[in-house]
């Protein structure tokens, strides 16, 4: 029994690795490949976030360079897209795809969406809620069987405490189809725009792809992180 449960452990902990490993090193030699692809519409990535900006009359919207590689994203609180420097100086296939995908979130927040709505809700419990986690854990498992009077009540801890988990991790799963749904927009934006044609669009859509895939790895991250952490306190 504890052989069986060690062995799908350490399964987990290899399969994580793996595709965040994958995830993450697909993304990064897409984005520069095709740091090398420039296309006709000669512009910057910070150029392209001004115009839309003033196109679609978000006049309370910037555009501002962050240090980095792909540390690029969009705060709602301020209205501000960051750009790495290779995105916000750049005018590569790369940089351009990236840009668009800030802009598909700022036209998310502008537009709402019930995913959305719900992934913000999400986001802002589990901040409340985290610092509880291991409190009620160890208290539950405590009571549950040190207490028999209290077993009740320990049970009650133990299953906020994986309860606050699961609120974690389906935040987690939303990030997906939200951000899926920016490189959508991103997409649609290039080609109604004429920012990006035909080979072009094609290239755009593998960066964004790539990039998707992030998430999937940063899902299993969060397993990692749990599993990380109970083993250490064990």
């Amino acid at each position: 029994m504890i052989l069986t449960a060690f062995l799908i452990l350490i399964g987990v902990l290899l399969l994580g690795m793996i595709v965040s490993a994958v995830a993450g090193g697909l993304a990064i030699r897409t984005y520069k490949k095709y740091l090398k692809y420039h296309p006709k519409t000669n512009i910057t990535g910070a150029q392209l976030a001004s115009l839309t900006f003033k196109h679609h009359k978000l006049s309370e919207h910037r555009v501002n360079i962050v240090q980095g590689m792909l540390t690029d994203y969009y705060s709602p609180k301020s209205k501000v897209i960051y750009l790495s420097p290779s995105n916000f100086e750049g005018n590569s296939i790369s940089a351009l795809a990236v840009t668009a995908h800030e802009l598909g979130h700022s036209f998310q927040y502008r537009d709402g969406g019930f995913i959305l709505k719900l992934k913000n809700i999400l986001s802002s419990l589990t901040r409340c809620l985290i610092c509880l986690f291991w409190p009620l854990l160890i208290t539950g498992i405590f009571m549950f069987l040190l207490i028999p009077a209290a077993k009740n009540i320990g049970a009650i801890l133990f299953i906020s405490a994986l309860a606050i988990v699961a609120v974690s991790y389906l935040l987690k799963i939303l990030t997906i189809p939200v951000e899926v749904n920016a490189s959508k927009k991103a997409l649609a934006y290039l080609e109604e725009a004429n920012i990006l044609k035909d080979d072009e669009l094609m290239y755009a859509k593998k960066v964004l792809t790539a990039a998707a895939l992030t998430y999937v790895g940063g899902l299993f991250n969060k397993i990692l992180y749990y599993l990380k952490i109970i083993t250490k306190r064990r």
